[in-house]
């Protein structure tokens, strides 16, 4: 799902914008994190315009497209990722374990497995043309967004998102048994010591 066409335009010109400024200013500051992003989906895009040929060949094997499918998802581990990209779900068993212990670590569950992203991206008409707009926009809108899990339900999850089919992500959850509760309505109803501390773990 992409960005309102307004939106878009005002986003493609703040993106031209930070390019511009680092070709004219590569020794003034240092890359900010937005920086980074479109100058690896301009990266990325090129890399998949290169392999797409290959990948789509009569020849090529199904384990040669499953290998290349992973190394593009792979790619998308190394982009700069952060709260804005927390979907506001989290699991009830993480609700628990942070309330046992404070301290305690959640985990960022990305809903769409890297492998099933790195398809999409080589299957679909998704206009990746080597300006990295249109792949910054699908990573900022879904392939960055993330749930807070328990390390264990994350691990469950791992074999149970392999079975379904990409965007079903609601119910690989469900077949984990997993709850999740929206952070909106958590702060109605925790208490707001409990909600600053889940908010440090984001």
């Amino acid at each position: 799902m992409f960005l309102p066409s307004t939106t878009r335009i005002k986003l493609l010109t703040f993106c031209k914008e930070i390019l511009q400024n680092r070709v004219l200013n590569t020794n003034l500051f240092r890359m900010t994190t937005d920086e980074k992003l479109i100058e690896r989906c301009i990266a990325l895009e090129k890399l998949i315009e290169a392999i797409k040929p290959f990948y789509s060949e009569v020849t090529t094997t199904e384990n040669q497209k499953a290998f290349l499918e992973t190394i593009i998802g792979a790619a998308i581990w190394y982009f700069p990722h952060g709260k804005t990209n927390w979907n506001n779900k989290v699991s009830k068993n993480a609700i628990e374990q942070l309330k046992e212990n404070p301290k305690s670590r959640l985990t960022r569950d990305h809903i769409y497995p890297r492998k099933a992203a790195g398809k999409k991206l080589l299957t679909e008409n998704l206009c990746l043309n080597g300006e990295g707009f249109n792949l910054f926009c699908l990573y900022q809108n879904e392939l960055a967004a993330y749930v807070l899990v328990t390390s264990e339900e994350n691990r469950k999850l791992i074999s149970i998102q392999k079975k379904h089919r990409y965007g079903d992500w609601e119910k690989a959850y469900k077949n984990a048994k997993i709850e999740l509760f929206d952070f909106d309505e958590l702060v109605k109803i925790e208490d707001p010591v409990f909600i600053k501390a889940l908010q440090r773990r984001l």
